[in-house]
């Protein structure tokens, strides 16, 4: 298990190699101007005694019960959703995510299908995964994330350009939950937070996700962390976690790309 989890880290490591990324001291004005981030990873929380508690590739059958937990605990999460992945698709969650818009917690992108590392895939390709979630996500709660995390949390200055309009989120503390192995989990979230680590990566697609999110939520209360949204961890404005439709990713994608290759690539759907 830790050898996996060295070759992950690496891989994670090559992946934000040359990227920029903001730390606490460059985030003045998170909160006064949403967007852009200036095309920069954020992997950091800035506001003080906070955890970003943040949880991918859902909606899935364990996210009801960890929208629970939370209630229980009072904590906010972030839910980096996809439009279809582990054999789900998301039209079948629409009560789940407007359960968790009503209870205050953030809906943000994490593509359409997963299927993609977003540093290996072409402009219109990437461009295609996005709205087609954006499209989806406005169908059935009327909202538009201006964040997202990416897949596998491959980078590359290409893809921060093509997502100006985004909020790119990556991660400071992953509990490497994928292998379905608690205590290992508990263990990298332990030493994680001991580090300093404030932007959780954990999975609501795991069958420990209620046992992991219940074990974290402990352990944030003992030290006196409070569990929030990412956005509420950088401080901004909720009303700048979506954008309005028209308002759109897709307007700035074709203003940088006049030939519309967006429009063939969805004709051939190559």
């Amino acid at each position: 298990m830790k050898f996996n989890t060295l070759f992950t880290l690496t891989t994670f490591i090559g992946h934000l190699a040359a990227i920029p990324t903001y730390h606490n001291s460059d985030f003045s004005h998170v909160g006064i101007s949403s967007l852009p981030y200036d095309k920069q990873i954020i992997s950091a929380c800035t506001e003080p005694n906070t955890v970003g508690l943040a949880f991918d590739d859902g909606p899935h059958i364990y996210t009801d019960q960890l929208l629970d937990l939370l209630h229980q605990y009072g904590a906010k999460a972030t839910f980096f959703v996809n439009g279809v992945n582990y054999g789900h698709q998301i039209d079948s969650y629409k009560s789940v995510l407007q359960r968790e818009v009503k209870d205050g917690h953030q809906i943000a992108s994490h593509t359409w299908d997963h299927k993609w590392e977003l540093d290996k895939a072409s402009n219109e390709t990437i461009m295609w995964e996005m709205t087609t979630l954006d499209d989806k996500l406005d169908d059935l709660i009327g909202l538009r994330p201006t964040y997202m995390r990416p897949p596998n949390l491959a980078t590359s200055e290409r893809m921060l350009d093509v997502l100006k309009d985004y909020h790119v989120i990556t991660t400071n503390l992953n509990t490497d939950d994928s292998g379905g192995n608690l205590d290992w989990s508990k263990s990298c979230f332990d030493d994680g937070l001991e580090e300093g680590g404030s932007l959780i990566l954990a999975h609501d697609t795991k069958d420990i996700a209620i046992d992991l999110a219940t074990y974290m939520l402990d352990m944030l209360k003992e030290k006196n962390i409070t569990g929030v949204t990412v956005g509420d961890c950088l401080g901004d404005p909720k009303e700048n976690w979506y954008r309005k439709a028209g308002d759109d990713f897709r307007d700035s994608f074709l203003l940088q790309n006049k030939e519309n290759p967006y429009e063939k690539y969805i004709k051939t759907g190559l």
